[in-house]
């Protein structure tokens, strides 16, 4: 898991990753990194994304709030915690699905009840399926799965990474009934979707943002 701490008050910044350092419900392999400015936090998201970004409104520069408008463009997912001195950005805040907010001074409760929703949500978001093929299990991040493709009694995974799929035996009935809650839809009798993966509709197929293209069936559509 990836986090950022941008603050253009350095005090700030150090203060909040003390306190993500110290919390029992991050994992030893969490990263935090502390960022001084939006424009700095843009670039380093889109080199790398992050997950969870503790986000100060003001700023010198890029204030929080364009930031968070020019992440959520293209990052539907990342979690996004305003830290703030005032109340009144919050109606804003809301049109770009701002998870919370924290107002200064900072208080290492409010950072931990916080920072613990944040984690159900990215848990929710990144739900592992365990798959076993052929004597070995493989983990599976759903987020990662364009589609699932059911081909001569086998189900494949087929990743935004067109080099890994994953293979398993099994049911599309049973993925279509578990994976609904999480935006996948059946296109074609064979194929489940993963509607956040979906760049654009034709009349025959689907094309998914890692370019691969999948059948669609008329009724289906």
């Amino acid at each position: 898991m990836r986090i950022a701490i941008c603050d253009d008050d350095q005090l700030i910044r150090s203060r909040i990753a003390s306190i993500l350092e110290a919390n029992t419900e991050l994992s030893k392999s969490s990263d935090f990194e502390e960022i001084s400015s939006g424009e700095e936090l843009l670039k380093r998201h889109t080199d790398n994304p992050f997950n969870i970004i503790f986000l100060d409104i003001e700023m010198d520069g890029m204030s929080g709030m364009q930031a968070g408008h020019e992440l959520r463009k293209d990052d539907k997912d990342v979690i996004i915690i305003f830290v703030t001195n005032h109340e009144q950005y919050m109606p804003n805040a809301f049109k770009i699905e701002v998870f919370d907010f924290i107002i200064k001074p900072i208080v290492t409760e409010e950072i931990n009840e916080v920072l613990q929703r944040a984690l159900a949500k990215y848990m929710n978001q990144h739900r592992i399926l365990s798959v076993k093929w052929q004597g070995t299990t493989y983990n599976v991040d759903i987020s990662e799965v364009a589609y699932i493709e059911a081909y001569y009694r086998r189900i494949i995974f087929r990743t935004i990474d067109t080099n890994v799929n994953h293979e398993c035996n099994g049911s599309l009935d049973e993925y279509e009934r578990d994976l609904y809650l999480h935006d996948f839809l059946r296109c074609h009798r064979n194929i489940l979707v993963n509607m956040k993966h979906i760049r654009r509709i034709e009349n025959t197929y689907i094309l998914t943002k890692c370019n691969r293209k999948v059948k669609m069936s008329d009724r289906k559509r």
